[in-house]
């Protein structure tokens, strides 16, 4: 009777390792099209963020060069109008009062400190563009 009866359960058993598997496969290929589909979502934001990227170097490069631009066109005409202030005070083009004198003074310590920000805006530019190099120094810390 035992012989029969294991007989009979061994198709049962058979038919419902085959539905498990089936169950799996069908999982398997659940899994594997929510993978592509996670893999094709992770392709596009890639391709979007490369082109993001792409767009904020090419506006920085934009950035850098107004910056430059516009540095280097402040400067010519700062330099002539120091210059210009500096023969005035010393008295090349006629003689100058005291009130002047301080007047003009501020004027050329006003151009100095613009000349200043522009300067460190050029540094930060050359900076930023990987154009400029420092000077290592020793140094005693005592």
């Amino acid at each position: 009777m035992t012989a029969d009866h294991s007989d009979n359960r061994l198709p049962d058993t058979v038919e419902g390792l085959r539905q498990e598997c089936l169950k799996l496969q069908n999982k398997i290929k659940d899994v594997e099209w929510a993978a592509d589909k996670t893999n094709e979502g992770v392709r596009v934001l890639y391709k979007e963020l490369a082109k993001k990227n792409e767009e904020l170097q090419k506006l920085d490069q934009l950035k850098s060069d107004f910056v430059a631009t516009v540095s280097h066109e402040l400067r010519t005409p700062l330099t002539i109008i120091r210059e210009g202030v500096s023969l005035i005070q010393d008295g090349i083009l006629g003689s100058v009062t005291d009130d002047q004198n301080e007047i003009l003074t501020d004027v050329i310590q006003n151009i100095d400190r613009l000349a200043n920000i522009i300067n460190d805006l050029l540094d930060i530019s050359k900076l930023e563009a990987g154009n400029i190099k420092l000077n290592k120094l020793d140094i005693e810390v005592k």
